[in-house]
């Protein structure tokens, strides 16, 4: 009863001596203090490796119980330090940190929460990092409880490392560091893991608040690690020293990952408005606020190794897309020396891309808000997934014996097989972002076809509209290179299918858009892309391998490639026999074609034929009629121009 014993046994003897030292300790006296303090700290730590070494994981009452000991030790501990301070006995920072630290360790025990963590929602995709980052059983209030003590322990430290520096003491400034190190450590973990829980519950501004908090604190522990030449991953495997780095590289792509899925669900959700209440602004003042502080941690790994990044959108858009720059409208240099030499002078193709993206800006709220944070979520899932090629690349230089703090399982978990892609579910999402951004454009660019006549704007528009065609296919490009490196085979076809429409917009335009020859006339330019599109949609195909893979899907592309050979057979038909009118058959032998020019025409229709009938549906059937009608307006007009009498019973048989 508020009373403090101290338990005294001499070594080698079996008597034990109870002292009640309670009048001792009320004259507080600064020495009994400190000892007692220690002794509290000391048990609490002994408790820990008891559940650590001694207790079954399956005993979780017991476990409960020795946490709950160890808390009441270590807040007793931190009150007599408390207690000591203002009796001027010193703050002894270094310990008081610790006890912070532990009592944080006291409430991230992943039994902590069982049965307590509802399931996610299975209609709302889980970041790859959140299967594998720890603490994925912690409550909300116990991570927020574990926040405020590791943030008390920061608070304590951080001076004490500033004295250092100032009086240039190496071995303090080392020691410090490291412990700060592990401090922030937990707690960007600790940060990452309560965006996750707000990801789930369109709790906005405590995702805003947590996600800036860890970009704050990779920003402070690179800063607190970087003399050590963490970043260089080429040294002996005996030094292990870059597993820091690693570590952070490896948050750091966490971070980018929740961003990404952030701002992937804001674009898809419109619950993020109504129930977050949050503007597509709010998210890109994050996202630059986390590429600001976090910039100098790829800067250091990846310039220290000479590794260049193999997804960045950045990388490929030659700087165009960035967090800063964020329009969607990307013109490679080759397509615009294309579009420059083929239509427009230099200044006329520029003025063409700034008018597309005032036409851009002049989208409804919503939309805007959708492709700008759209964009910015291919930044950040670019980011992400760099870090991790990276540190599959360099994760067999990782020593076995690794810090406590470093979760090294993690990071060997990163490294696949060869034959294996890295973070497939990343690359899928990177390149559903991609896709749609590229959708957006494609719209867009049909829009402004649609309305050139009645458009008010000096600006030829059909130029304007090249420009966002070129931008879509840069984004459906970068989607299925994503698709591909993750072997995503059903969005392969799929996204081969809007390369398609792509090339039938650059088949029916007016203007003469990048790939295309001047020296063509527009009908041949025509059957180029269409028959680019043919070879799109048979590359979906292919890919897919079989019909069984995706019905519904490879029917899909069936369809539409049943259609595209339909079309580029009536343009060969069309252009081949131009010298004579629709109705009437040719008479002039010279009009007679080869017989390669004749299966060009032919071929195409032939095979629309065989595909809408192997389709079997209604609507399938209509269309296998009017391919075999087409086939039939050929042969019967090119019947009365053969060079016999049996080729001339062929075509009419055929007709």
């Amino acid at each position: 009863e508020n009373s403090t014993y101290l338990l005294r046994r001499t070594a080698g003897d079996t008597n034990i001596q109870l002292f009640d030292i309670s009048s001792i300790s009320q004259m507080r006296q600064r020495k009994w203090v400190w000892w007692l303090a220690l002794c509290s700290y000391r048990f609490a730590c002994r408790l820990e490796q008891l559940q650590n070494k001694v207790l079954s994981p399956h005993d979780k009452v017991t476990r409960r119980e020795y946490r709950e000991r160890q808390r009441n030790l270590l807040n007793n501990t931190m009150n007599l330090l408390e207690d000591l301070a203002d009796m001027d006995g010193g703050n002894h920072e270094t310990i008081a940190a610790a006890v912070c630290e532990h009592l944080a360790d006291t409430f991230l025990w992943s039994d902590e929460a069982e049965g307590d963590v509802g399931p996610r929602d299975a209609s709302k995709p889980a970041p790859w990092a959140s299967s594998s980052q720890p603490y994925r059983k912690v409550t909300t209030d116990c991570l927020n409880k574990a926040h405020d003590h590791l943030m008390n322990g920061i608070k304590k430290l951080t001076p004490l490392l500033t004295k250092a520096r100032e009086k240039d003491s190496p071995i303090e400034i080392e020691a410090l560091s490291t412990q700060l190190y592990g401090v922030h450590h937990k707690l960007i973990n600790v940060c990452l893991k309560l965006a996750d829980i707000h990801l789930q519950n369109y709790f906005s501004s405590n995702l805003l608040q947590s996600l800036r908090m860890a970009a704050r604190m990779l920003r402070d522990v690179t800063s607190l690690v970087e003399p050590r030449d963490i970043f260089d991953f080429s040294k002996d495997e005996s030094d292990n020293s870059c597993l820091y780095g690693k570590s952070i590289l490896l948050q750091y792509a966490w971070l980018w990952e929740f961003c990404g899925h952030f701002a992937r669900s804001y674009a898809a959700d419109p619950l993020w408005r109504e129930r977050g209440h949050i503007s597509g602004n709010d998210l890109l003042s994050l996202f630059r606020e986390v590429d600001s502080a976090c910039s100098n941690i790829t800067k250091l790994c990846f310039r220290a190794s000479k590794w260049r990044p193999k997804t960045s959108v950045s990388v490929a858009s030659h700087g165009q897309v960035s967090l800063q720059s964020l329009s969607g409208i990307v013109v490679l240099p080759e397509d615009f020396e294309e579009i420059e030499a083929s239509v427009l002078q230099k200044e006329g193709c520029h003025e063409a891309i700034s008018t597309s993206k005032s036409i851009l800006n002049e989208q409804t709220q919503i939309k805007r808000d959708n492709r700008l944070v759209l964009v910015a979520a291919s930044v950040c899932y670019s980011h992400a997934v760099d870090s991790y090629l990276f540190l599959a690349e360099h994760s067999s230089d990782a020593a076995k014996d690794g810090q406590a703090a470093v979760e090294l399982d993690t990071i060997y978990k990163v490294s696949t097989k060869a034959d294996e892609p890295v973070a497939p579910l990343l690359r899928q999402r990177l390149g559903d972002a991609s896709n749609e951004i590229g959708k957006i454009l494609l719209a867009e660019s049909r829009s402004v076809l649609l309305n050139e006549n009645s458009s008010d704007r000096d600006m030829n528009m059909s130029h304007v509209s090249a420009i966002m065609l070129a931008s879509a296919q840069f984004w459906f490009s970068q989607g299925l290179d994503q698709f591909t490196a993750g072997k995503d085979l059903r969005n392969i076809a799929l996204l081969r299918c809007n390369l398609c429409q792509c090339c039938k917009i650059r088949a029916n335009t007016n203007v003469i858009l990048p790939g295309s020859s001047k020296d063509l006339d527009k009908k041949s330019n025509a059957e180029i892309f269409l028959q680019k599109a043919v070879d799109h949609l048979v590359s979906a195909h292919e890919a897919m391998g079989e019909r069984d893979a995706d019905s519904l899907t490879w029917d899909m592309v069936s369809e539409e490639l049943a259609a595209t050979l339909l079309v580029l057979g009536v343009r060969r038909r069309q252009s081949s026999l131009a010298g004579s009118s629709s109705s009437q058959p040719l008479f002039l032998p010279g009009l007679r074609l080869t017989p390669g020019a004749e299966n060009e025409i032919v071929e195409p229709m032939q095979r629309s034929c065989k595909i809408y009938e192997s389709l079997g549906t209604a609507h399938a059937r209509h269309q296998a009629a009017a391919a075999h009608y087409q086939l039939a307006m050929y042969f019967s007009k090119v019947w009365t121009c053969q060079r016999d009498e049996q080729k001339t019973r062929d075509k009419l048989a055929a007709a």
